[in-house]
């Protein structure tokens, strides 16, 4: 390939790859050599570059990934770079290297391509066959690949420390790994700091089965910051016919009976999830009053006038024995 002194990068045919000399500046005649062969190899997904020149100096490359950016997940393609792999070239990949020097390489997502500069100076020297008398003629190369590092544009994919500040334990023949960090919040004016931590265990992904709601939570698969929740079971209406709001078998969801209830309302039902005070709630009477089933001096409240729209601004309330007031949906 004959690279132009504008500093214009050429197709070295249908490899992918385009180079060009090295331009400062503007305007500025471009330095480096004027010719460079350029050889590929398919290593994996991604294409090794051989580059090899008569002068030394340092070449503009670019190497097209469109075609496979999509072949891995994670946003595979914003975390790839260019590395120099001249010191190893015949390894089977770069990964295999323990000579590989990063290149300083940006990713155009656009046009799904890498570019970076690459120094040809590593010499070697090859005599020419066709006479004995032939001088020897010194090749200036280098071998770059394209490789995925642990991080890009989309985030940080690399391991997570298991730093002093979190505490971690493994679950020994069960398999588990749970790792939990304490979170910092900000002081409160009576003084009740809320204690927050992020919870991750290993088996509570590999316990789900099918038949359940397997949606990761808010902050990850495996991972959990449950704040507590007060919700209502429902079931498919033609299989909750008995002291149910329905008379008629439908597809629909109706709010499961109790009738364990107190009140003539069996089919008001509420579960608190909230740490130590969980469980069943049982409405007293047909107040706006309720309690855990297995009644732990908590005191649960459904009240309404929140400032949402759902069912009259509906929200709960919950005293523990402390005094502490918690609120939910307000």
């Amino acid at each position: 390939v004959t690279l132009p002194v504008t500093g214009a990068l050429v197709d070295a045919g249908s490899t992918g790859v385009k180079v060009g000399r090295l331009s400062k500046s503007a305007g500025a005649k471009a330095t480096g050599p004027e010719t460079v062969t350029v050889q590929t190899a398919k290593v994996g997904a991604a294409p090794r570059v051989h580059l090899k020149a008569k002068t030394p100096g340092k070449v503009t490359v670019r190497v097209d990934v469109s075609g496979y950016r999509h072949a891995i997940g994670g946003d595979w393609a914003s975390r790839l770079r260019l590395v120099d792999i001249t010191a190893c070239a015949d390894a089977a990949a770069a990964e295999g290297c323990a000579k590989s020097t990063p290149i300083p390489t940006r990713y155009d997502a656009a046009s799904g391509s890498l570019t970076g500069e690459v120094e040809l100076g590593s010499a070697t020297v090859e005599r020419s066959t066709a006479t004995a008398a032939d001088a020897p003629a010194a090749e200036f190369s280098a071998t770059v690949m394209a490789v995925s590092g642990a991080s890009g544009s989309s985030g940080d994919f690399a391991a997570s420390d298991l730093a002093a500040s979190s505490s971690w334990s493994a679950g020994g023949a069960s398999g588990d790994l749970s790792w939990s960090y304490p979170m910092a919040v900000p002081p409160s004016i009576a003084g009740l700091e809320p204690e927050v931590s992020l919870g991750y265990s290993a088996q509570s992904v590999d316990g789900r089965a099918t038949s359940t709601n397997n949606q990761p939570s808010w902050v990850g698969e495996g991972f959990n910051l449950g704040q507590g929740f007060i919700e209502r079971h429902y079931v498919g209406c033609a299989d909750d016919m008995t002291g149910a709001n329905t008379t008629v078998k439908t597809g629909d969801l109706c709010w499961k009976s109790d009738s364990g209830k107190s009140n003539n309302e069996t089919w008001d039902n509420a579960t608190l999830s909230f740490g130590s005070h969980s469980g069943a709630l049982v409405r007293v009477g047909n107040t706006n009053t309720w309690r855990l089933r297995r009644d732990d001096g908590t005191r649960v409240e459904k009240l309404t006038g929140a400032f949402h729209t759902a069912a009259g601004g509906e929200y709960w309330k919950v005293t523990t024995t402390d005094g502490t007031q918690y609120f939910f949906g307000k």
